[in-house]
């Protein structure tokens, strides 16, 4: 069985790189042009001992809107 961040493929960041730009067009569009984005994984797995959970900060390559 993979780990959940493996879980985290192309075809997601994308997705999710989508959802990022569309948030940030909405707020402000000069954010689009002038920041670099970076995206987090967190990695969260239950089990009867409670739930661990793993954070990896910077997980994907900066993504630039503009």
């Amino acid at each position: 069985m993979a780990q959940p961040e493996e879980n985290v493929r192309s075809a997601k960041k994308q997705r999710v790189a989508r959802a990022a730009k569309h948030y940030l067009e909405q707020k402000n569009d000069d954010l689009l042009s002038t920041q670099e984005a970076w995206l987090d994984v967190a990695s969260v797995i239950f089990s009867e001992d409670g739930a661990q959970v793993e954070y990896f900060p910077r997980a994907y390559v900066p993504i630039y809107f503009g």
